[in-house]
């Protein structure tokens, strides 16, 4: 039988902030329920709504999906002026996409379970507003449907490429990452920790079990061993621009869908999958401006990857990519069945890469020269809402070098050291 397993470390009540309804996706409704909406005089309810376009047909392949219109901006149409939802309000609870009421929770797929967790982009979760999840089990549980795939409790755990170890092992491995994320593990640096050391301690313990047979893994783990550590292992470059090709490839990678209108890289054909690639190329290069779309603005990009890594992240916003981090690697997430844990650990490495660049270029924009918790919070919300949980790009063009390069221990150091912030000074306790 396969089971739903709910994240015990994640809070969440809705604060009505409205920064899910007020983006550039696409709101996709059943289109079952669109004779609902089309019953409904909204320009009598909302005279705001008046002249706006509520919804659209569109093909998908072989399928037609209805998304919702836009109001101002990217705010969704049925967004009203007191944050909450006309739909629900006029229509019921039940009326309202199911992707709406879904969020922020989402389920990651493993051999043994569905690992549920929270989108780190949704404000409440950033925050640790409401009560635990684990409390609202049956809520969640109606809202995320479990998977149909059947259960395989004995699989192995692929750690990497032709490593695999036990689903026991792999718990106690996952666990301990957590606490190396979050900077709860007092064998290795604890909360002084900045979020680069933390994820070269995982890198290096990660590296460290697949190089390790088993039964001597599973002694180091329960000892709570910890793999010597060099800080110029994870300091960071000069210029992101020293980074290997390789490197610098994988973070444009990542930012890609930011440079491209909502829905384009869906369905790619070949021809339009090699035409990427210059743009690609271009962004790899770590200079010159891009029309961001998630900030509204255009980017300098080398401003921000090419200068000195001295902005200082905060530590509310090291404690809150930590507990990001934390949540991904216990969901095994983007790993699963799908990547080894070493790639798995380098592709979260591009996450964090990216949030600190939207959090720089967030702060910059602001007029503030530290990393504080609500810059990280908008970074985060940038690669979470539309990056880190949508196909990758590196499924679509050049899958072969990329994919080999996210599994390249090497390659994944280097992408470390591109990471563009500083860690604040502690005070020695």
């Amino acid at each position: 039988m396969r089971l739903q397993v709910i994240d015990p470390n994640a809070n969440f009540a809705c604060k009505s902030c409205t920064r899910c309804c007020d983006q550039p996706w696409l709101t996709l409704i059943e289109p079952e329920k669109v004779a609902a909406l089309d019953a409904v005089d909204w320009v009598a309810a909302f005279p705001d709504m008046a002249g706006r376009t509520l919804y659209r047909r569109k093909r998908r392949g072989s399928t037609t999906v209805v998304e919702l219109g836009k109001g101002d901006g990217n705010r969704c149409v049925f967004l009203d002026t007191d944050g909450l939802c006309r739909i629900h309000k006029t229509l019921g609870y039940d009326a309202k996409p199911r992707m709406c009421k879904q969020f922020p929770f989402f389920a990651a797929r493993a051999w043994d379970a569905d690992y549920v967790s929270a989108n780190y982009g949704c404000r409440a979760i950033q925050e640790q507003a409401g009560p635990p999840m684990s409390t609202q089990a049956e809520a969640v549980r109606r809202l995320v449907p479990l998977s149909d795939v059947p259960a395989r409790p004995d699989a192995q755990f692929t750690l990497a490429a032709n490593v695999l170890i036990p689903p026991v092992v792999a718990a106690v491995l996952r666990e301990r990452l957590g606490r190396l994320a979050t900077g709860d593990d007092e064998t290795a640096g604890g909360a002084r920790d900045g979020i680069a050391a933390r994820l070269a301690r995982m890198l290096a313990l990660v590296q460290h079990a697949a190089a390790t047979p088993v039964a001597e893994l599973s002694k180091h783990l329960a000892a709570g061993f910890t793999p010597s550590l060099d800080e110029s292992l994870y300091l960071a470059f000069a210029s992101a621009a020293e980074a290997p090709i390789a490197s610098r490839f994988l973070f444009a990678a990542t930012l890609f869908p930011d440079t491209l209108p909502p829905d384009s890289t869906a369905n790619l054909g070949f021809f339009r999958r090699l035409s990427l690639v210059p743009r690609l190329m271009a962004l790899t290069k770590m200079r010159g401006v891009y029309a961001s779309r998630f900030l509204g603005r255009n980017v300098q990009v080398d401003e921000i990857m090419c200068a000195p890594a001295t902005m200082v992240l905060d530590d509310e916003g090291v404690a809150l990519l930590g507990r990001y981090l934390r949540a991904r690697v216990w969901q095994q997430f983007p790993g699963g069945t799908q990547l080894p844990l070493c790639a798995a650990l380098h592709q979260h490495i591009m996450d964090v890469n990216a949030v600190v660049f939207y959090a720089i270029a967030e702060a910059r924009r602001a007029g503030h020269d530290r990393l504080g918790v609500e810059a990280v919070q908008r970074g985060l919300m940038h690669v979470e809402f539309h990056l880190a949980t949508q196909p990758r790009l590196y499924h679509q063009v050049l899958r072969g070098y990329l994919r080999g390069a996210l599994a390249d221990p090497a390659c994944a150091w280097a992408s470390l050291r591109m990471m563009r912030c500083a860690r604040a000074a502690l005070a020695v306790s």
